[in-house]
């Protein structure tokens, strides 16, 4: 007798020749299948072949209609979306494809992290979103730590795409002492991983690449009580924190205090270290985290938290998103005012 070997296809009914008739005897005739015996009747309450099923389904080419009868910027949105997805080489691919293409609007290259320092002309172009919600026309976003400038420059190019897509003109500030980190305080400033000197400014240089820019040179404790009073800035939106310290980060959170009332009601900020690698192992009792948390514990109706919303567009934002921040002053005169985004959806507010 021939030795019986295995054939993949039984896999899909449970069965092998010389076992149908005891599986039957244990489980019953319909064992191992939906499907209706050979010859038998087709059942019409079956829910494969009731008539709400078959009503049920979309109308071959309905689908395909509905696509078409989409806005061009709407197709092109999904379009994007559907490739950036997720953190692919694909994904990779696009992203870089699409910052090379001019005629792409920005909305839609931001949408996708599709431009340099995403998560700059996230906070620019949504608190300039706000400012235009609130009524305002002007706003200032400001940096503290410039360093080499690149972020000061990347700034002002969001800072552009803000006045071109919703028409508020954007004021950039930079804080820096421009002779690098200073002596750090104490354990909280984290010296095992930044010590005095790290990130020297060219000064010379920086002012060359700059268009509108402002920087204010020294140390934060010292160059920021006079702030509001020698530049007199329009209301601020954004704030990029990225000064390495604890005690730095300290001082510069003192323009929520000194500038309270030139703050919007809610104000997006970017924390450059709160997340890294091994060697700065940043923790919740030093450094920026750190700053935060007395901060929060010493204001009762100021408060700095995270960007929840942000949770839920992880698939298309990187690294960046845990690190935006908003500041809320509950007891500022528009922060109950309605502000609502447009029912059509951002893009169509974006573009329009």
């Amino acid at each position: 007798m021939r030795a019986l070997r295995w054939n993949p296809r039984w896999r899909s009914t449970g069965h092998a020749p010389g076992r149908r008739k005891a599986a039957a005897a244990v489980a019953g005739p319909d064992h191992g299948t939906n499907r209706p015996r050979l010859g038998a009747p087709r059942n019409p309450t079956s829910s494969c072949c009731t008539a709400q099923a078959r009503t049920a389904r979309a109308p071959r080419g309905s689908r395909r209609s509905s696509i078409t009868k989409m806005k061009p910027s709407l197709m092109l949105e999904e379009a994007l979306k559907i490739l950036a997805y997720r953190g692919s080489l694909r994904a990779a691919i696009t992203r870089r494809l699409v910052r090379s293409l001019p005629f792409i609007p920005y909305p839609l290259r931001l949408g996708i992290d599709a431009v340099a320092r995403p998560h700059y002309g996230y906070c620019v172009f949504h608190s300039a979103k706000l400012a235009k919600q609130l009524g305002l026309r002007r706003m200032s976003v400001i940096e503290f730590g410039v360093a080499g400038g690149n972020g000061l420059v990347n700034l002002e190019s969001h800072a552009i795409e803000a006045k071109k897509h919703l028409d508020v003109d954007v004021e950039v500030y930079g804080f820096d002492t421009g002779a690098g980190l200073p002596e750090p305080t104490d354990y909280r400033d984290q010296p095992y991983h930044w010590h005095r000197g790290h990130f020297k400014m060219d000064q010379a240089k920086l002012l060359t690449r700059l268009r509108f820019a402002k920087v204010v040179l020294g140390r934060i404790s010292e160059t920021l009580p006079s702030f509001v009073e020698k530049y007199n800035p329009a209301p601020i939106g954004a704030i990029c924190v990225d000064v390495d310290y604890y005690s730095s980060t300290i001082e510069a959170f003192g323009l929520l205090d000194v500038g309270r009332e030139r703050m919007l009601p809610r104000v997006y900020m970017y924390f450059d270290d709160i997340f890294g690698g091994e060697g700065e192992m940043h923790s919740s009792f030093t450094g920026e985290r750190l700053a935060i948390s007395e901060f929060n514990g010493v204001h009762e109706y100021q408060k700095i938290s995270e960007a929840f919303h942000l949770r839920s567009d992880q698939d298309y934002h990187g690294f960046w998103r845990d690190r935006i921040y908003i500041y809320h002053d509950f007891h500022h005169s528009d922060y109950c005012r309605f502000t609502a985004f447009n029912p059509a959806g951002p893009t169509a507010m974006h573009l329009e």
